[in-house]
């Protein structure tokens, strides 16, 4: 199975690279579970790794090293 966090990174360093996001404007998510998966703020995609990415519950809990 694959890792949705590791999913996310790939899919944000795709969007930068067609042009589709620079730099570190924006966030990428994923709906998981009872919430979803964001990357960082302000955090450069190609600096990233899986246990970057925040998940931030439905009723408003975040569970991350980042904000």
């Amino acid at each position: 199975m694959a890792d949705p966090r590791s999913d996310l990174i790939a899919t944000a360093l795709a969007m930068g690279a067609n042009g589709l996001n620079r730099g570190t404007a924006g966030n990428v998510s994923v709906r998981h579970g009872d919430g979803f998966l964001v990357t960082p703020t302000g955090m450069d995609y190609e600096e990233s790794v899986p246990e970057d990415i925040v998940f931030v519950g439905l009723d408003g809990r975040v569970d991350g090293r980042r904000k």
